[in-house]
């Protein structure tokens, strides 16, 4: 099956990404060898991509964040800060354990099955119930609201989710219908 225009620059772009942050960052000297040094945990580290941004959720379940907001919606996570060339933390908590990336938004969840969001919310893709209140957040914020979340997609303009019973949630916009 041939890939779409889009599909190859959406592929294209956060290949790019990738080996730009990855080089970006073992060029910051986090270690003497040139290497990526993340803090260390119990978890196995966690990569998303989005279009113009990547999300790292480190072994010690730190979240970590670098690119660019070039859009004008706030998907680093990182409050005032637009661009990022180097990996920077997201906040002090360290009791992440999933993450999503969007190219409107992120969602991660944490330890405790709560689920948070930040970026662009315009069509609701935070899942607070009222479409684009807030319309968009620079920080993670508490989203779709329940502790027993157990894992997220952040997709382009709405976002879909799985509960820790089997049920998958879908909110955002639906212009392709159901």
């Amino acid at each position: 099956m041939a890939w779409t225009k889009l599909e190859t620059t959406v592929a294209t772009s956060a290949a790019i990404l990738l080996v730009t942050g990855i080089v970006t960052m073992s060029r910051t000297g986090f270690s003497s060898q040139g290497r990526l040094r993340l803090p260390v945990g119990q978890s196995p580290p966690a990569i998303s991509l989005g279009e113009t941004h990547g999300l790292i959720l480190a072994s010690d379940g730190s979240l970590w964040s670098w690119g660019s907001d070039w859009v004008g919606w706030p998907v680093l996570g990182l409050g005032n800060v637009t661009n990022q060339a180097c990996l920077r933390r997201i906040g002090k908590e360290t009791n992440w354990v999933s993450i999503t990336a969007g190219s409107a938004h992120g969602l991660a969840i944490k330890s405790d099955g709560t689920l948070w969001a930040w970026g662009q919310n315009i069509y609701g893709g935070f899942g607070v119930g009222t479409k684009g209140m807030p319309t968009m957040s620079n920080i993670p914020i508490p989203a779709a609201p329940g502790k027993d979340w157990k894992q997220a997609a952040a997709c382009g303009a709405f976002s879909i989710a799985l509960k820790k019973n089997g049920t998958l949630w879908a909110w955002g916009n639906n212009w392709a219908g159901p």
